[in-house]
Order: C-alpha cells, then structure tokens, then sequence
C-alpha cells in the first residue's frame, strides 16, 4: 500500500510531504501540499488506486495546504486473481505476492493502476490492471458475455476489430468456449487461439471470470498458415467497495519467451488499459 502511495504522489511535485501514522486507530494519511492541488483532488487520486476515504481534515501551516486522510488503509477488501490459483486476498497480500508498481494513471482525475510480477520458477510473467468502474459485478459480467456473443456475430466491439474468424464452439451455465483467428501485422502470421472462459460468482455479491487455453478439450488441428497461441490465460473480477462503484481487476499471463522486458512492456500496457477503458465504458452504459 506504501509503495502504490508513493509511487502515486512522486509524479506530483504539489505533495511536499506526506506519512502515515501506523499506530493510530483511523491509519492517518498526512499529506502537505501546495499549488492548485486540493482535497477532491488528493481523494480522485486515491481512489484511482482503490483508497477509499470516508473523512477529510485540511489546516493551512506555513502556506502549505494539510490534508488529513482518514480511514484508508483496511476501508476495501481487494479482490486479486491469480492465473495459477484463485483467492480474495487483501492489499497487504499483494505486495507479499510481489506485485510491483510499473505505471499509473497521470491524468486530472486518475482512475487505473497497472502492476507485474514474475511467477517463480517460470518465465511466465502476469500484468494486472486495477480501477474503479460504475457498474455492479453482475452487470459487468453480463457486459463481459454479450462482447464475447457479438463477437461470435461477426459485431465489430471496436474500430481495432481484429478477428477474421470467431466461434463459439460450446456453451453452458458457466462456461463458454471461442475458437478464434486475430488478424496480425504484416508480415507475421495471424494466431489462432481456443479459450475457455469460466464465471462464477463468490461471496458478498463479488464476481468473476476467468480464462485459459483450451486445447486439450478441443484438439484442433493445427494450421501452417497460423501461429497457435498455447497459453492464453487471465481474469476479470468484479469487487464490491463501500461506496457508489466498484473495483475491477484484469489480470493476464503470458511467456515472453526471447523477448525483453523493456520491448514487450508498453505493448502490455496499451492493451490493459485500453481494454479497461473501453470495458468501463461498455460496463457503465449497461448498468
């Protein structure tokens, strides 16, 4: 939680300084601050990172504005998605399971935060995408279904639509099985893929969905013409919070394979925040 919190304020040179007060009951957040920046926008910033607050004191000292945050730290349970395992786990689980920081949102009013870490004893690296969304968990999950239907339909979600083929190859109560081709840059080859996407619901109203390679179920043969994707795994997950929205995490895993850090890294991290964008957009307007 620190580290977000610093990571978070060291882009903005208005936070002179801040602390935070372990011992007290409330977990105080000391912030002082200069400029044009105040307490909505300290709180906006927060809640871009999934801090809530539920009390705000400012004092004036020696022309720097003091904000006193209240109640952050332990106000939200998170809802962390593995591709390896599946558990709720809280913020101070997170940085245990060595979730590192590797950009944020800078804008007026920041609302996304993107983290990696390497699954050990693998080169498999995971990406996670956290922000705030407007609809309710199960609205977010019917979203998430009717994008997977319209793609089936040959519906273009987007300008960047990519899919030469899509297809549901089975369906149930809690699963759903796509086939499908991405059209790619020339000169690569276009990549195939078979993915099954599984939802479930846990306790308190949260959801989930969750996705991974399926070819062992459905042992297509493979195509010269076509790159296969092996493993294609990730996870949405929808939490409840004590306010008016939600917390949505994205989380998606993949083998960089030769590939370095440095090259694969802006890519990931255009394709997570675009999806959470237009994600929250779509979710929004269908709650």
């Amino acid at each position: 939680m620190l580290k977000k919190i610093n990571y978070l304020f060291k882009d903005f040179p208005q936070v002179k300084e801040w602390s935070v007060d372990m011992q007290d009951v409330d977990n105080v957040l000391r912030i002082y601050a200069s400029g044009s920046i105040n307490e909505k926008k300290i709180t906006q910033m927060l809640n871009g990172i999934n801090i809530l607050l539920w009390r705000i004191i400012m004092k004036q000292k020696k022309n720097l504005k003091k904000l006193r945050l209240l109640g952050f730290i332990g106000s939200m349970a998170l809802s962390i998605v593995s591709c390896s395992s599946s558990r709720i786990a809280n913020q101070t689980d997170v940085d245990q399971q060595g979730w590192k920081v590797v950009k944020a949102d800078k804008s007026e009013n920041p609302t996304w935060v993107i983290f990696r870490r390497n699954e050990e004893g693998s080169s498999f690296y995971e990406y996670k995408i956290e922000g705030l969304v407007e609809a309710s968990p199960e609205n977010c999950i019917a979203s998430f279904k009717q994008d997977l239907y319209d793609l089936s339909n040959g519906v273009k979600v987007d300008a960047d639509y990519k899919y030469p083929t899509y297809k549901i190859l089975s369906e149930s109560s809690d699963t759903i099985v796509v086939y499908a081709i991405h059209k790619e840059p020339f000169p690569l080859k276009n990549t195939e893929m078979c993915i099954k996407y599984t939802f479930d619901y846990v306790k308190n109203g949260n959801a989930r969905v969750q996705w991974q390679e399926a070819w062992a179920d459905f042992p297509l043969e493979p195509s010269k013409k076509l790159n296969r994707i092996d493993t294609f795994r990730g996870s949405w997950t929808f939490t409840s919070t004590e306010s008016d929205v939600y917390k949505a995490s994205n989380t998606v895993q993949f083998d960089l394979k030769a590939a370095p850090i440095w090259f694969a890294q802006p890519m990931v991290n255009k394709f997570l925040v675009k999806g959470y964008k237009n994600f929250k957009e779509d979710a929004s307007l269908k709650k």
